[in-house]
Parts: structure tokens; C-alpha cells; sequence
């Protein structure tokens, strides 16, 4: 029995549909799966967001080039940040549940994060960035104090 050109492709078709069908199924049960760390993947991504553009203006203000290189090194860093969540998920829901893997993971890339935004900021201010908030806070010093009592 032969199969002619247009059962050919009708097969193929139907072929790919419900492969789609199973790959949109399991792209669907991930994010099921991973819903509980969506808040924590979505900081990360907006502090790693939020470093890639002040790193652009600090590099522009150093006068540096700005490369693809350099950018796409960026995109790799929040991508591995979001593949160390993901893997401390899994940790932490099913190898070793006593130990707050995600929050430990999350901290420690925030503090990275907000370290390099700091620098990134000071560097296009022009000024130590934690310095200039210190000075602020030693001149309203007596004010605080004296609405404490």
C-alpha cells in the first residue's frame, strides 16, 4: 500500500500537532512545578536587570566599550543565578527539606547583586554612594534624636 504526497503530509501535520501538544503539556507542568519560586526568579531577574543598565551607564561614563561580549556575559550570569534557584527548589523540596536552600540562594545572589548596583551607581554619580547617604544621615543626626526624645 503506497501513501501518496498529500496523506504524506497530512500524517506529518497531524504528526507535529500533537507534538506540540505534549511539548506546550510539559512546559505547562514545569511551571506548575516551579511556581512557588517565581516570586524569587522574577527579583533576580530584575536586579540582574537592573545591574546590565547601570553597568552600561557606569561603563559609558568610565569610558569604556561597550561589547556584545560583556553583555552577553550578563545574560549568562542571571540565566546560571536562575538555574542555581531552580536547583536549590529541588534541593530543598526533596534532598535535604530542613535547610531554606531558595532563601539562602536568594540572599546570597540579592547581596551580589545590590553590591554591584551600589558600585555601578557611585561610579555614575561621581561620588561613594554609601558616604554621601552616611553624611546625610550624620546631619539630620540631632533631628532624629531630638524627635525620640
Amino acid at each position: 500500500m503506497e501513501v501518496s504526497a498529500i496523506q504524506h503530509d497530512y500524517i506529518f501535520k497531524h504528526h507535529m500537532l500533537v507534538f506540540k501538544k505534549h511539548i506546550i503539556d510539559f512546559m505547562a507542568l514545569i511551571l506548575v512545578f516551579f511556581t512557588p519560586i517565581l516570586p524569587a526568579i522574577y527579583s533576580i531577574v530584575f536586579l540582574g536587570g537592573a545591574d546590565f543598565i547601570t553597568g552600561i551607564l557606569a561603563a559609558k561614563k568610565r569610558g569604556e566599550e561597550i561589547t556584545s561580549n560583556k553583555m552577553f556575559r550578563s545574560i549568562i550570569k542571571v540565566l546560571l543565578y536562575n538555574l542555581l534557584l531552580i536547583t536549590s527548589f529541588v534541593v530543598q523540596e526533596h534532598l535535604m527539606t530542613y535547610i531554606p536552600w531558595i532563601k539562602l540562594a536568594t540572599s546570597a545572589i540579592a547581596t551580589i547583586e545590590i553590591k554591584s548596583l551600589y558600585e555601578n551607581i557611585s561610579n555614575i554619580l561621581g561620588i561613594d554612594l554609601w558616604k554621601y547617604v552616611k553624611n546625610i544621615m550624620d546631619k539630620n543626626k540631632p533631628e532624629i534624636e531630638n524627635r525620640n526624645g
